[in-house]
């Protein structure tokens, strides 16, 4: 039975349950439900599934003036009088009896279990004998026809006496008559009480003659779902039965349910009818239910095998935004855009910069389906969402801390978490909260399908990779099993195996249920691999679309990679293959030979420090409002900070709500500000203040311009000590990547010739290499697929997928067995300068000495800044020390340093000048 062939029969029997339990249930408009007193349309019988509407007892009642009782299919000696309601009798009418006689009479008739007969008064009678079609009229007079006097009888009993009704002269006599007795059952009651009163006695309602009837439907059980759909109104259980919830016809719908399948978890859209029963089309999740289910609902199923895809997708996870490429079935390259709020606004460049963010609001729902199905789980758009809409309740945040507290931002800030970092705990919009723990390598088993439960750690990594493998494997594009990624080159080993595991985990979840439970071969070619450097990927996508072709010595590039959390510098060329590798089938390479970067050079660390210097020029309206901020993690604190700076919530918040306002004055083309600004922030009881602060916008700008032309220097120096290996005399093609290389600021440096120009001199001196300098890849709104500076990365990587004839090789990477170079200098101070031991450019496991040992302590300093090369202070914001304390070193023994991971360090003491004694206690993790 397939999953949802078990939720389809769950539903039916849960439905049924609550049906069952109340005998009566009112029929309503379809979706007046939650509306006070709504207007009841009929009645339904739970015991025996049958049903009247109030408009259809009114419409017989007025076409029928007299009515047949029929009870088990059997007519009654009884009629309604449709106009007073009144139900006639004349079972007892065998002889003429007196009116004493008739009230003994009356009191002991029960027919139908009816009581309260009566003798009818003489204008009740009167009337009744009138009417031209009362069917016991006989000939043209008003007589009446009786049990013993079928042809009619003239004398009548009333209430006060024999009425004579012949030929209209309504004479009475206190003589013997005949008993037409009356029941006043019906008297003042509405029609939907009629109907009840005809359910729960079992009686129809005929024309007199029998030709028409009264009918009523009946559910057929056999259908459950599809008889309460067809039936077309919202059901309410009586009065007595008010703690049973209303069934609604809207959540009836398995049709109706299944189109929503994509739209409800993702914002996909939502599927039109013709596709779920389309032999042609069809659903994956239905493979393999039964016919009679599918035929019951209109169904039909399709093999989840049939859409399967040997495409690949390439994936640039990035800090601030995500960008997911795939191929068509022509071979070109497409973007997927994930969570917009509207899938059918007008597509832009901008949307296929998915970001990188969750947003949970119910997580106590949320997590319950996570951990109850592997694949595609029922999650809800409105339990947690992800990317634009997440970053929109971000952005749009008026100062709501449970809207921050529900955000979880630059998840692949949070992947590089360790245990010594501080847990990040989460507060779903409904007031549960979880703690994160640090990110683990969670590796599936090749081939084998994913198992999952409730006591599995939440990763936000693996559920970000599930809603893009939504968007990717969507229905109306098919399965794809093969996707690449690219990382920062600085990014060690084990982060990048955690981060492919997610990947792994999160994609593998995003295929139908079906396709693993009868197609489980199909897990043998599903590969998610670290393909490419993030900027080397740029630089594949960048030089071919400018126009460029490699040569057989090589075209150098360097890639100035400015993102939202880090600048990457990357250098490599682009030639042609060689003999030996065109035997192999390749026609050129991408030779890496070295990389570095900045870590603090990103466009939202920018933004941090822009609200950092705000806050700091407003200090005394803060501090009358008492009203804090948070620091960034290079900047320096300022004397006085105490009671301003501190890692709460209503920090983060105001500073989430200042950056907002900054934030177009860093990515806008002119430096313009209002020079104040009214902002509601929280004080330290997270209480709203309204505070005036004053912004300097000729500050903030130079702030921006000084750190970006302090990166843009770093990045020229890595050039200028790579230069040598290039092929001489070739021009260095200088490719402008991330979106901060939109900034006015890197377009002030590098379209001005003087500026540039004279940036040149200042790092190669007077033998200024020839360099020609790309601009960052505009958004084409004509064509949205073309690669910006931003998506160029994943476009890239899709150019040099396995089998694309290029060949990518990394000379750091061979060196080092596939790890990434190590990223700090590390040394001692000398003349309060870091003097650096260990550099990027040292090898692994090779031991070089740090200095003497004073007193048994040594004191650590290491910075992964690029500015190192060149100079760092003691008291510089982006220099580290430890001191490590060595009880063990006698006087004259000396440290010493070997590299074992990018990030990691083991220190050894040479003791009395004759061996290193490896210290195993201070094998130190840099950070």
């Amino acid at each position: 039975m397939t999953s949802f062939e078990s939720f389809y029969k769950a539903k039916e029997k849960k439905l049924k349950e609550q049906f069952y339990n109340s005998d009566f249930w009112h029929l309503v408009a379809p979706g007046k439900t939650a509306v006070a007193n709504p207007e009841v349309l009929g009645v339904l019988q739970s015991s025996t599934g049958s049903f009247y509407t109030t408009e259809q007892l009114k419409n017989f009642m007025d076409e029928n003036p007299f009515i047949g009782v029929w009870y088990e299919d059997e007519k009654q000696d009884l009629v309604l009088e449709s106009a007073s309601r009144l139900l006639w009798s004349n079972s007892e009418s065998k002889e003429p009896v007196y009116l004493s006689d008739a009230k003994t009479l009356l009191s002991q008739l029960k027919h139908l279990d009816l009581q309260n007969w009566k003798v009818p008064i003489s204008s009740q009678l009167q009337v009744f004998a009138m009417r031209s079609n009362n069917p016991y009229r006989r000939g043209n007079e008003y007589r009446l026809a009786s049990l013993g006097n079928p042809e009619g009888f003239c004398y009548w009993l009333c209430l006060s006496g024999g009425l004579d009704i012949d030929s209209g002269y309504f004479t009475i006599n206190d003589r013997s008559a005949y008993l037409f007795a009356i029941n006043g059952l019906l008297i003042d009651v509405s029609y939907l009480e009629i109907a009840t009163i005809l359910l729960k006695r079992n009686w129809q309602f005929k024309s007199f003659n029998g030709k028409e009837t009264l009918a009523h439907k009946k559910l057929d059980n056999t259908g459950f779902l599809a008889e309460l759909i067809k039936l077309g109104f919202d059901l309410v259980p009586v009065e007595e039965h008010s703690d049973l919830s209303p069934i609604k016809i809207a959540e009836l719908s398995f049709n109706d349910w299944l189109s929503e399948l994509d739209y409800r978890a993702c914002r996909l859209p939502k599927m039109e009818p013709s596709r779920l029963s389309d032999p042609e089309r069809g659903l994956w999740e239905l493979w393999g239910s039964e016919q009679e289910l599918l035929c019951q609902d209109d169904l039909v199923a399709r093999d989840p095998k049939r859409d399967v895809l040997n495409r690949a997708v390439a994936i640039d996870f990035g800090t601030s935004s995500t960008v997911v490429a795939t191929e068509n079935e022509h071979g070109e390259s497409e973007l997927l855009r994930i969570g917009v709020r509207d899938f059918y606004q007008e597509r832009e460049p901008h949307h296929y910069e998915n970001p990188t963010v969750l947003e949970f609001l119910d997580l106590e729902q949320f997590t319950a389906a996570w951990s109850k199905n592997t694949y595609r789980p029922a999650l809800n758009w409105n339990w947690i969402r992800a990317s634009h809409e997440a970053q929109e309740s971000f952005r749009d945040n008026s100062g709501d801390t449970e809207i921050l507290a529900s955000i979880l931002p630059r998840l692949k800030q949070w992947a590089l978490r360790d245990e010594k970092h501080q847990r990040v705990r989460l507060t779903g919009r409904k007031g549960k909260e979880i703690e994160l723990l640090p990110h683990t390598e969670r590796n599936p088993v090749r081939g084998q399908a994913l198992e999952v439960s409730e006591t599995d750690p939440l990763d936000p990594v693996e559920l970000y990779a599930w809603y893009l493998g939504m968007a990717i494997n969507w229905r109306e594009r098919g399965i794809f099993l093969k996707y690449y990624l690219s990382f920062p080159v600085k990014y060690p080993l084990d982060v990048k195996n955690r981060i492919l595991a997610s990947f792994r985990r999160g994609l593998q979840r995003s295929f139908p249920q079906t396709l693993i439970e009868y197609h489980p071969e199909i897990l043998q070619q599903f590969e998610v691999q670290d393909l490419a450097s993030e900027p080397a990927a740029y630089a594949a996508a960048a030089l071919s679309f400018s126009g460029l072709e490699p040569t057989d010595e090589g075209v150098p590039y360097a890639v100035f990679d400015f993102g939202g959390g880090t600048s990457d510098f990357d250098f490599g060329i682009w030639r042609w293959a060689n003999d030996k590798e065109d035997a192999q089938g390749y026609e050129s390479v991408f030779e890496h030979y070295a990389s570095s970067g900045d870590n603090f050079l990103g466009g939202e660390n920018l933004l941090e420090h822009l609200v950092y210097e705000t806050f700091q020029n407003n200090l005394q309206v803060l501090g009358e409002h008492k009203v804090q901020f948070v620091k960034p993690m290079d900047a320096a604190s300022f004397p006085g900070s105490e009671p301003f700076v501190a890692p709460t919530q209503a920090a983060q918040t105001n500073a989430v709500m200042l950056a907002a306002k900054l934030r177009p004055f860093m990515e806008n083309d002119q430096a313009s500000l209002s020079s104040q600004i009214k902002l509601d922030l929280l004080n330290s009881s997270a209480e709203k203040v309204t505070c005036e602060l004053v912004l300097d916008a000729q500050a903030l700008d130079e702030l921006l311009q000084q750190r970006i032309y302090r990166g843009v220097h770093s990045f020229l120096h890595a050039l200028k000590k790579v230069l040598p290996q290039f092929p001489a005399g070739a021009p260095v093609q200088l490719l402008l990547a991330g979106n901060g290389s939109r900034s006015r600021h890197i377009s002030a440096l590098f379209e001005n010739e003087d500026n540039i120009i004279e940036l040149l001199r200042e790092v190669f001196d007077e033998t200024i290499p020839e360099i020609q300098i790309h601009k960052p890849l505009p958004a084409d709104m004509a064509d949205p697929y073309a690669p910006t500076s931003k998506t160029g990365v994943a476009l890239g990587l899709l150019q040099i997928v396995p089998g694309k004839n290029i060949l990518l090789t990394n000379r750091l990477h061979d060196a080092h067995d596939g790890q990434a170079p190590f990223a700090w200098y590390v040394g001692r101070l000398r003349r309060n300068q870091l003097e650096s031991t260990l550099t990027p450019d040292s090898e692994y496991q090779q031991w070089c000495e740090l200095g003497p040992i004073q007193q048994g302590v040594f004191y650590l300093y290491y910075s992964n800044s690029p500015r190192t090369a060149r100079g760092l202070k003691k008291g510089d914001p982006e220099l580290k020390m430890q001191r490590l304390d060595l009880h063990e070193a006698k006087g004259g023994d000396r440290l010493y340093a070997r590299i074992m991971a990018p990030n990691q360090i083991e220190l050894a003491i040479e003791v009395d000048g004759v061996g290193l004694e490896t210290v195993t206690s201070q094998t130190l993790i840099l950070e």
